[in-house]
């Protein structure tokens, strides 16, 4: 069967098939962009999708240099180990791309870097995001970045002290930036929303799942380094 053009030339139903494949891929491809464009204009939206960037620099980072993170690697080897919070987040500059994202909108207390030796040069007025130094690449569970506002800034928090109860959750978020809630980014690259209410992904269980998987490296004690 053939459709006829005005001008005498025709389409054969391959040649229409062909078209609709390829107006239903393009379609596919400008959809999950044209929704980026209608949520992102929200602060906290904006703070997750910086979260996941800086995550995925972290990754791309990582995988090439053997699957170590910078706070694994030996400063003569290009890594930070050993080093400042500041200097984990240069490293990886030319992955994570723009310093601009490295402060979350909602932060009253930081504002945006425009040039990588301006972030440097104060990072605790640049910085919106902890990370934490016992991330592993590898282990999609592990908290690897995230919002500063963790309720009492604990340098450390151990399997013991985690407490998912719905009342009174350990470790959680204090009513800063997000207010009783934030964003973390995974060793995956992965970005999420977490926040202290019962019935959601709360960030105590999101601690106790990281514990979990790392049983069989016997980790019982997470580190958290603040941008102060």
């Amino acid at each position: 069967m053939k459709m006829r053009r005005k001008n005498g030339s025709a389409f054969t139903l391959i040649e229409l098939l062909v078209v609709i494949f390829t107006v239903a891929v393009i379609a596919a491809l400008l959809l999950p962009l044209l929704t980026v464009r209608v949520y992102d204009g929200h602060p906290r939206i904006r703070c997750l999708i910086n979260i996941k960037q800086i995550s995925l620099g972290f990754r791309i980072w990582a995988i090439d240099n053997d699957d170590r993170f910078p706070w694994i690697v030996d400063p003569k080897d290009g890594g930070a180990k050993g080093l400042g919070i500041e200097r984990q987040f240069l490293v990886a500059s030319n992955e994570i791309g723009s310093p601009k994202i490295c402060a979350c909108p909602l932060d009253s207390e930081r504002s945006a870097a425009f040039k990588w030796d301006m972030f440097a040069s104060n990072v605790t007025k640049h910085l919106s995001y902890f990370c934490s130094p016992d991330a592993i690449s590898g282990q999609p569970d592990m908290i690897l970045i995230g919002d500063r506002n963790i309720d009492g800034r604990p340098k450390t928090v151990s399997k013991s002290e985690v407490r998912t109860l719905n009342r009174d959750p350990y470790p959680k978020w204090d009513k800063t930036i997000h207010q009783d809630s934030g964003n973390i980014g995974l060793s995956d690259g992965c970005g999420l929303q977490v926040n202290n209410k019962s019935g959601f992904l709360t960030l105590a269980r999101q601690f106790e799942a990281e514990f979990k998987s790392m049983q069989t490296n016997n980790l019982t004690t997470i580190r958290i380094v603040y941008p102060e």
